[in-house]
């Protein structure tokens, strides 16, 4: 883990998707910092459709932009009130 993930202890977090738009992987190495799992869906519904097109995409890249880096967050990284326990 780096230093976007200073202080979060798992390697893996909620997310919550509260749209319907998605963030595809780069192509580069190196910019995508967070994927969802295969998994994606914690609570709620979304169709299956949606689902496989949420599983594997970016949640968070920094691609590098002159000497310096933006960090893109696809959704609300504030995870209060989910869950920090793994998925069963």
């Amino acid at each position: 883990m780096g230093p976007l993930s200073f202080g979060f202890h798992k390697a893996y977090l909620p997310a919550v998707y509260n749209n319907n738009q998605l963030m595809l992987k780069p192509e580069k190495p190196f910019v995508t910092v967070a994927i969802s799992n295969d998994k994606p869906i914690r609570a709620g519904y979304t169709a299956n459709e949606q689902q496989e097109l949420i599983a594997d995409s970016a949640v968070i890249v920094a691609p590098t932009l002159g000497k310096g880096k933006i960090i893109g967050l696809h959704t609300d990284i504030n995870v209060r009130g989910c869950g920090l326990a793994p998925v069963v």
